[in-house]
């Protein structure tokens, strides 16, 4: 899945810059807040019956130093990438929903004392 039209909307929601504390993949260690978005390890299956029709996951991560200012950052991030409205247009990519399967949750990170948040999101879209 390409997650790159997602990062961009959350820059354009104000969430903060490609490369400097929003990352796709992999964030290094420096930045003390900072969003990821990172696909399944196995990729996005491909449904040789519906080309260009795609169902799959993929991971949101929220690093900040204080869990409660964490936390509400994991959850404005997750609303604001959750799509209920069936046709929704992002980037090249047209979504039939983004949902997130659970609350945020937080686990501590070693270096620099902070606290990560994960959400898994289901997602289909077609291209």
């Amino acid at each position: 899945m390409d997650l790159k039209p997602l990062i961009d909307k959350l820059a354009a929601d104000g969430f903060g810059t490609f490369g400097a504390d929003l990352f796709i993949f992999q964030m290094p260690p420096s930045p003390r807040q900072a969003i990821l978005l990172r696909e399944r390890l196995q990729g996005t299956p491909i449904n040789h019956e519906l080309p260009g029709y795609y169902r799959t996951i993929f991971q949101m991560v929220v690093r900040h130093a204080s869990y409660l200012d964490g936390m509400a950052l994991a959850k404005q991030v997750s609303a604001a990438l959750e799509v209920n409205q069936e046709g929704t247009v992002i980037g090249p990519l047209t979504f039939n929903f983004i949902r997130p399967q659970t609350e945020p949750v937080g686990f501590p990170v070693s270096e620099g004392n902070l606290i990560e948040f994960s959400v898994f999101f289901d997602v289909c879209f077609t291209v």
